[in-house]
């Protein structure tokens, strides 16, 4: 999904602003017709629908993608194969983990929690396969 912004004031906001620009220009106008009202503009940072939960990044490009072997969110080389053991960090330690579900559809929540927050040791869809320490 791509970026957009939308302005936010009085009433509902469905308008979709492919740029900034284009939403603080629509802000300016609706604030010059509305005096006393406070417009905001808001960026899309994630996208949710239910169910299940689809928890998805919003980004400006698509990211960068492996073309054989296993698929990884990016190319840093940084992402570690997880076996379903217990975890294998600090258990403070930030961490960002590629769920079996994910690296099928080649998507990606981009969700970085301390590892305690993981559970490691799951056997289905939502298991994890990969992940990425962040220090």
């Amino acid at each position: 999904m791509n970026k957009f912004y939308m302005v936010k004031g009085r009433g509902p906001t469905n308008v979709h602003h492919a740029t900034r620009e284009l939403a603080e220009a629509e802000a300016t106008r609706l604030a010059k017709l509305n005096r006393g009202t406070r417009y905001v503009v808001l960026e899309a940072c994630r996208s949710f629908r239910v169910p299940p939960v689809d928890n998805v990044e919003i980004v400006d490009l698509d990211e960068p993608q492996k073309s054989t072997g296993l698929w990884y969110p990016d190319d840093s080389g940084e992402w570690v194969e997880h076996d379903g053991g217990p975890c294998p960090v600090s258990k403070y330690a930030l961490v960002s983990v590629l769920l079996a579900h994910e690296r099928d559809a080649k998507r990606h929540s981009k969700m970085t929690y301390p590892a305690f927050y993981w559970t490691w040791n799951l056997d289905s869809d939502i298991r994890i396969v990969a992940y990425k320490v962040f220090e």
